[in-house]
């Protein structure tokens, strides 16, 4: 769970995440999903339109939520 401070360019972020995800790690689906998610999900903490983190941040969320499970509805 994070707390949602500005959603502006999430979307941006996610695909940039994916596209990351396919490239970097020979076009796997999983991978891309993962780095998507990711991203955006760190974008969501970020106010404003430019997210500004590493991949090292990234890659620990990542791995720190690999069997966390499916979660087929969004808690609202």
């Amino acid at each position: 769970n994070i707390e949602v401070v500005d959603r502006i360019g999430s979307g941006d972020a996610y695909i940039s995440g994916a596209l990351y995800g396919l490239l970097a790690h020979d076009f796997d689906c999983q991978k891309a999903l993962e780095y998507g998610n990711a991203t955006s999900s760190v974008k969501n903490t970020i106010p404003g339109d430019l997210p500004s983190c590493g991949l090292e941040e990234i890659d620990r969320i990542i791995k720190n939520h690999k069997n966390t499970g499916v979660q087929l509805e969004m808690d609202r």
